[in-house]
């Protein structure tokens, strides 16, 4: 890629997946439906909604590496831990408990929790955790369910939990985030369609604890 300098995002993104790379729940529910439409395209379409995810994910506003520095791919048996990966990652709505885990990949539960920490930077429960967070996001943004449906949906087993992790990862509630989404999505589309000049004014973002400004003309 050195050769094009507009690829150099992109070369960027492609080493920090080594380590595995988990995206804002905006981003993710933004390019969901283009990997759907990307399964069943042909021929040049297929190409040209493979550069659009690229570019995707290289302009989102937040990513974070799964992994810790110390991840060598190289350690990584498909056997083992890959396997492993790929269960939590097709079970999440499940109960899923670091002993089963441990028996499906043949290690100790010692020698699992070991490996799993030093492949994924952070322990079993916490990457449950996480990985379900960012199921729940997507469930938020995606229709109207109620927040105790969408807590089981998850793979929580109770809504004072889901609560309190939710809060741990993202600094506010189920319902504060759903509402923060939807009150930024419709001010980008109202900054768009107040600006029939071509120079739309920039759309007025919320974060929570902050007040809210107002967009100033460019």
């Amino acid at each position: 890629m050195d050769a094009f300098p507009e690829c150099r995002d992109a070369q960027a993104l492609l080493d920090d997946a080594r380590r595995g790379v988990g995206f804002d729940a905006a981003t993710s529910a933004a390019i969901a439906p283009l990997f759907d439409e990307l399964l069943a395209a042909r021929g040049m379409r297929r190409i040209a909604l493979f550069m659009t995810i690229l570019e995707r994910l290289c302009g989102a506003a937040e990513r974070t590496l799964l992994a810790s520095p110390a991840y060598d791919q190289a350690d990584v048996t498909p056997t083992r831990l890959s396997h492993a990966l790929s269960y939590i990652g097709k079970n999440l709505a499940s109960e899923l408990r670091e002993s089963d885990l441990a028996q499906l990949t043949g290690q100790s539960v010692s020698a699992f929790s070991r490996a799993f920490h030093r492949q994924t930077g952070m322990p079993f429960v916490q990457y449950v955790n996480r990985l379900r967070i960012e199921s729940a996001c997507q469930l938020l943004l995606a229709d109207d369910a109620n927040i105790t449906d969408i807590c089981f949906q998850a793979g929580f087993n109770n809504v004072s939990n889901f609560n309190r992790q939710f809060r741990a990862v993202k600094g506010m509630a189920p319902s504060e985030f759903r509402a923060l989404q939807r009150l930024n999505a419709r001010s980008r589309e109202l900054a768009l369609h107040a600006a029939p000049t071509g120079n739309p004014l920039p759309p007025r973002v919320v974060t929570p604890g902050a007040p809210e400004l107002a967009p100033q003309p460019g």
